[in-house]
């Protein structure tokens, strides 16, 4: 449900956050390798970065990746409203997630007659 919720928000990310010291939290945990990491240094433009940045997590199928963006994020005290944006964030895609996330799936038990 984070991936989607930063995914309703990538205009906003790509728009606001230097992606650098991002980048190198994610690769001190383990989320992007050193090769992602230098072709992410590579790119100049800072709004290319994160958006290439963000295309590689949601490609990625680390299960932490949105986790530890989140967590990089509220490492700087000048994106606090938008890890707060984040957390309050609602929209179509993501209160269906959590709609499939809360239905249980029914059990029918049927008992064989003798």
């Amino acid at each position: 449900m984070l991936k989607l919720k930063f995914q309703g928000l990538h205009e906003t990310m790509v728009r606001c956050v230097n992606a650098a010291p991002i980048i190198d939290h994610l690769f001190a945990n383990g989320v992007i390798g050193d090769d992602d990491m230098h072709w992410l240094y590579q790119l100049r433009d800072r709004r290319q970065q994160c958006r290439s940045l963000l295309s590689l997590l949601h490609g990625t199928g680390n299960p932490r990746a949105f986790i530890e963006l989140r967590s990089a994020m509220q490492q700087h005290a000048y994106l606090q409203w938008l890890v707060t944006e984040i957390e309050s964030f609602q929209n179509e895609s993501v209160q269906r997630q959590k709609q499939r996330e809360n239905q249980q799936p029914g059990f029918m038990f049927f008992l064989k007659k003798k």
